[in-house]
């Protein structure tokens, strides 16, 4: 069987989370690249590799994920960072543009 890139998305630190542990070593033996996706607090490391696993901690609010995505304002996103790249380029030009002139 070929290996697999495999995410688990938890909302919360999976510290201790023991099924979804299991499950991604288990995982991570049979060959799989596994990587946790959880909350992060205090006491938690945003990132950490323990027997095969590849856990990736941030801040982040499953409730308000799941209301963007169920009322579509993901989308809006999109939208946006196609500005934001739009107004970073304007903003690059200006400063090559002040380099050259100074």
């Amino acid at each position: 069987m070929k290996p697999k890139k495999i995410a688990i998305v938890v909302p919360n630190p999976c510290n201790p989370d023991y099924r979804v542990i299991r499950q991604a070593e288990t995982l991570a033996r049979q060959g799989h690249e596994v990587r946790i996706y959880a909350t992060r607090n205090p006491t938690t490391p945003a990132y950490e590799e323990f027997n095969g696993v590849t856990y990736l901690r941030e801040r982040w609010n499953i409730v308000f994920g799941f209301v963007s995505w169920i009322s579509g304002s993901y989308k809006q996103e999109n939208n946006l960072a196609a500005e934001r790249r739009r107004q970073e380029k304007i903003l690059m030009r200006a400063k090559k543009s002040t380099k050259k002139a100074g």
